[in-house]
C-alpha cells in the first residue's frame, strides 16, 4: 500500500492517547517505581502510547521515519519505543531544534495534513454542488407536476424523444420552463447528468406518489379524530 495513504489514514485517526487508562508502573534503580504520566499526552500533542506494549511512541516522527534524518534519542522514540518513565526530559530533548528530525516530521506531517484539507474541501464544495443542482431539478419536476395534476392535463404522448416536434404536456412545459430561467436551464435536460435529468415516466410517478401519500397524510391529521364518511360511485 503507498505510504502516504497509509499516513493519511493515521493522521485522520490521530495519536492513540489513553488518557483514562490505568498505567502500570516499571522499576527502576534501587526499587524506584515509576509508571507513564498521562499529562505528557497534553504537553506533548504527538506523543502516543501502546496499552499492549506499555511503550511511548513519537507520533510524527514514526510517519516519516524514512523520510527525515536520525532522529534523536534513536530507535527508541519511533520504533522501539520509550519507556524511560524516570527521565521525562528526554521528551523535550527529543524536540531538539529547528531542523532536528523531530521538527522535520512535524513540517512534513502539517504539509500532509494541509494538502489533505484541501482535498476535503474541494470534494465537499463539489458535494454541495451537485446537491444544489439536484434541487433545482427536483423543483423543476415538482412544478411542473403540480401544474399538470392542478389542469388535469395529460403527461405523456407518443413520442418524446428529442427529434419530436411536440413532446407532450410535461417535457414541452419543462423546456419552456428551463428557457425561461438561466438557473434552471443551466442544470436540467442536456446540461444535468445522463442518470439524474428526473424527467423520465418512472421518475414522474415515483414522485406523484410521494405528493399523494403527503396530501392524504395531510388530510388524515386535519381530520384527527372526527367522524367522515367516503362517498364510493
Amino acid at each position: 500500500m503507498d505510504h502516504e495513504v497509509v499516513r493519511k489514514e493515521y493522521i485522520q485517526r490521530g495519536p492513540c492517547q489513553p488518557k483514562k487508562h490505568k498505567f502500570s508502573k516499571t522499576e527502576f534503580e534501587e526499587g524506584i517505581m515509576r509508571r507513564f504520566n498521562p499529562y505528557w499526552f497534553k504537553k506533548y500533542a504527538w506523543l502516543e502510547y501502546s496499552v499492549s506494549k506499555d511503550y511511548a511512541y513519537f507520533f510524527y516522527c514514526y510517519l516519516f521515519k524514512n523520510e527525515t534524518t536520525k532522529v534523536a534519542g534513536g530507535d527508541a522514540f519511533v520504533i522501539n519505543g520509550f519507556q524511560g518513565w524516570n527521565k521525562p526530559c528526554r521528551l523535550k530533548k527529543h524536540i531538539g531544534g529547528v531542523k532536528s528530525a523531530h521538527n522535520q516530521a512535524f513540517e512534513k506531517f502539517g504539509n500532509l495534513k494541509n494538502r489533505q484539507n484541501s482535498i476535503q474541501a474541494s470534494l465537499n464544495q463539489q458535494c454541495e454542488q451537485v446537491k444544489s443542482e439536484y434541487e433545482i431539478r427536483l423543483t423543476t419536476s415538482l412544478h411542473c407536476l403540480r401544474f399538470l395534476l392542478l389542469q388535469g392535463l395529460a403527461f405523456h404522448g407518443h413520442d418524446e424523444c428529442e427529434e419530436s416536434s411536440n413532446k407532450e404536456n410535461y417535457l414541452e412545459l419543462y423546456i419552456w420552463y428551463a428557457d425561461k430561467n438561466d438557473e434552471v436551464g443551466n442544470v436540467v435536460l442536456k446540461n444535468a447528468p445522463k442518470n439524474n435529468k428526473l424527467i423520465a415516466p418512472k421518475i414522474q410517478k415515483q414522485i406523484i406518489n410521494c405528493r399523494a401519500k403527503e396530501t392524504t397524510k395531510e388530510i388524515v391529521e386535519d381530520l384527527g379524530k372526527d367522524y367522515f364518511g367516503i362517498l364510493v360511485d
